[in-house]
């Protein structure tokens, strides 16, 4: 199954970030956004990997879920406060709890 480049970029950090967890436990476990997740989470902040923007969402289990996005849902979601609650699909839409972004 190809996955988009944006998936291979989620990957690639979730492995980064992953083998560090095993050498700093303070690391939350990070996982990727699967088909059908969504719901509320706190955002975590973004990162730009090989030029694909993800977003770092802190989902209730504790973990950091690792979603791809597009620049234009990338640019709104960073005027968030770390620590925002919003709502969030699998799909790649996300809008803070309450109103939209």
């Amino acid at each position: 199954m190809m996955r988009s480049p944006g998936e291979a970029a989620a990957r690639h950090y979730i492995a980064e970030r992953e083998a560090k967890r095993v050498l700093i436990q303070d690391i939350p476990r990070h996982t990727s956004c699967r088909a059908g997740q969504g719901g509320y989470a706190q955002y975590a902040g973004w990162r730009q990997i090989d030029g694909h923007a993800l977003i770092l969402l802190k989902t209730n289990e504790a973990e950091i879920s690792v979603m791809p996005v597009d620049a234009v849902t990338l640019a709104r979601v960073k005027r968030l406060k770390l620590g925002s609650e919003v709502i969030f699909n699998a799909d790649g839409t996300v809008r803070k709890k309450g109103r939209s972004l």
